[in-house]
């Protein structure tokens, strides 16, 4: 505030981080929802920075998949799971729609979340 040559009062960081913990946010949305789902993977190496720094990189290493779904007109996150990649695109887009609240326009996702339940 100094900076910016105004006399308000501000705060401690304390008081407003005690008042962020009570404080309701509401994000309001467009309706309806464009909803746009897609998955993308991540390489997790398993060797803790100790062992790498000593041994060298392993050759042991995992892949997690993040599926998001994404308001498109507001480019919010509405969803998120993170899972194995033994999981198909299709098993989690249910989980991801949940979350969404009002109507939905549209859906648009790639090929792998497109699937029927026998």
């Amino acid at each position: 505030m100094r900076l910016m040559g105004l006399e308000l009062p501000v705060p401690d960081h304390t008081q407003m981080s005690r008042r962020a913990s009570r404080l309701p946010v509401m994000i309001p949305r467009q309706e309806p929802i464009h909803l746009v789902v897609d998955s993308t993977g991540l390489k997790v190496y398993g060797e803790g920075e100790w062992k790498v720094r000593q041994h060298g990189v392993g050759k042991r290493r995992t892949w997690r998949k993040v599926h998001l779904a994404v308001d498109g007109h507001a480019k919010d996150v509405i969803g998120v799971e993170v899972t194995t990649v033994d999981r198909a695109d299709g098993e989690v887009f249910e989980r991801l729609v949940e979350p969404v609240e009002g109507e939905l326009e549209q859906i648009d996702a790639d090929g792998a979340y497109d699937t029927r339940q026998a």
